[in-house]
């Protein structure tokens, strides 16, 4: 698990030819057309979507859509876009992350995860999301010229303990106590401010390598 590994082990960004993060048990990507099948099967699984958004599984069309429209963003280099996560080592495809500014104008990101059930506590969702938020948004803004966001925020239901977990792992704050897609959700939230501040905090000891 992530909080076993020397600092300078945990990820390796590459930006070019495609945005991937390359961690010691996982593979995260840029989501490819060529992954629909991989989400077809994750947001089709009833058990998975239970308590995310709606909780309702999505339709092959909705998925295609999805997958395009952030394809598109990949392609204009947008790094707020969706992210495709695989096993290292198998290159079994595990699940799916992002940080998103898809129709949002008030400068913040939306950050989502899903795996498949056999993936679950194993301290992947901590690894991915930790390397997505802490590592190479930071390291993206630092590179790039595109316009930044102030801020990531996510949601999770009061009854998921386990993405509650991933969220203050990740450094994520407690806000509020909201009603979203019919249940009671934890908003959290994550500055640009804080994660500058921890990047300026292991400058000697990067974990961007």
């Amino acid at each position: 698990m992530l909080d076993k590994f020397n600092e300078k082990e945990i990820c390796k960004i590459t930006i070019d030819p495609i945005y991937s993060i390359e961690m010691v048990r996982l593979y995260i990507r840029q989501t490819f057309i060529s992954d629909l099948n991989d989400f077809i099967s994750l947001y089709g699984d009833e058990k998975i979507m239970e308590k995310y958004t709606d909780g309702n599984i999505r339709n092959p069309e909705r998925i295609q859509t999805m997958i395009d429209i952030n394809a598109k963003r990949w392609e204009e280099k947008n790094p707020y876009s969706s992210m495709s996560i695989f096993d290292k080592k198998t290159k079994e495809f595990i699940g799916n992350i992002f940080i998103s500014t898809f129709e949002r104008s008030d400068n913040t990101g939306l950050l989502g995860f899903l795996f498949h059930q056999k993936f679950w506590n194993k301290g992947f969702a901590k690894e991915a999301g930790f390397a997505l938020t802490n590592v190479f948004i930071s390291y993206i803004i630092s590179v790039s010229n595109i316009e930044t966001i102030n801020e990531i925020v996510a949601y999770a239901r009061v009854d998921n303990l386990a993405s509650n977990k991933v969220l203050q792992f990740c450094g994520f704050e407690l806000n509020e106590i909201v009603e979203k897609f019919g249940a009671e959700r934890f908003k959290y939230s994550l500055t640009l401010e804080k994660l500058n501040n921890i990047r300026c905090n292991r400058e000697q000891n990067t974990i961007c390598i």
